[in-house]
C-alpha cells in the first residue's frame, strides 16, 4: 500500500493495521512519506471494526520518530473526523468546515426492517424479472424416481414467451 499511495499522492491515510501504516510512511518500496511530512498529513491507526470507543493501545518506541508526529490512534469515524476538523491541510482550510460536517450519532447496529419498510422499498434487481423466470408447472426439474433411489431430471416445455431456443435475435447497430 505503500506505493500505491506514493503513486496516488496520498498525505492522509486511514488503516486498522499498523503494519499498513508504517509502510504509507517507510515502506523501502516506495512510500508517500514526503507527501505526508508535506502537507501535515495524518496517518489514523483505526479500532477493529471501528465501533468502540477506545483507540487501538500501540508502544509508540515501536514507530520511527517522524512517523509519531503524524500517527493517530482513534476507535472510529467520528474520532477521524475530529482530528480532521482540528488539523485541516492548508487547501482545504476555506471549504474545511463545508466538507466535514459534524457527525451525527448512529446506532452500531443497522436495525431490522419492519415489515411495514420491507414493503415500500423497491424491489431488488433479483426480484424485478421474477415473474419471467416462475413457471407454472411448480414440480422441481431434478425429480427422483418412484422407488427413490435415482434422481431423474425431468425436461419442461420451453415458455412460449422466451420465444423459440437458438433463434437469432437482432441486435441494433450502434451509430458510428
Amino acid at each position: 500500500k505503500g506505493v500505491a499511495c506514493e503513486r496516488l499522492g496520498i498525505s492522509h491515510f486511514v488503516d486498522d493495521k499498523l503494519e499498513v501504516l508504517k509502510s504509507v510512511f517507510e515502506d523501502e518500496a516506495g512510500n508517500s512519506r514526503h507527501l505526508v511530512e508535506r502537507y501535515q498529513g495524518l496517518l489514523f491507526h483505526f479500532a477493529k471494526g471501528g465501533f468502540g470507543k477506545d483507540p487501538p493501545e500501540v508502544d509508540k518506541s515501536t514507530l520511527a520518530p517522524m512517523m509519531r508526529r503524524h500517527y493517530r490512534p482513534v476507535a472510529n469515524w467520528a474520532q477521524v473526523l475530529e482530528q480532521l476538523r482540528v488539523k485541516l491541510p492548508g487547501q482545504l482550510q476555506k471549504r474545511g468546515m463545508e466538507i466535514l460536517v459534524p457527525a451525527t450519532p448512529r446506532s452500531a447496529k443497522p436495525q431490522p426492517l419492519t415489515p411495514v419498510m420491507k414493503a415500500q422499498r423497491p424491489p431488488g434487481p433479483w426480484e424485478r424479472n421474477a415473474a419471467v423466470w416462475q413457471s407454472a408447472d411448480t414440480q422441481p426439474a431434478l425429480q427422483w424416481s418412484a422407488s427413490g433411489g435415482r434422481p431423474k431430471l425431468v425436461l419442461k416445455a420451453r415458455d412460449p414467451k422466451l420465444g423459440p431456443a437458438g433463434a437469432a435475435v437482432e441486435v441494433p447497430s450502434q451509430p458510428a
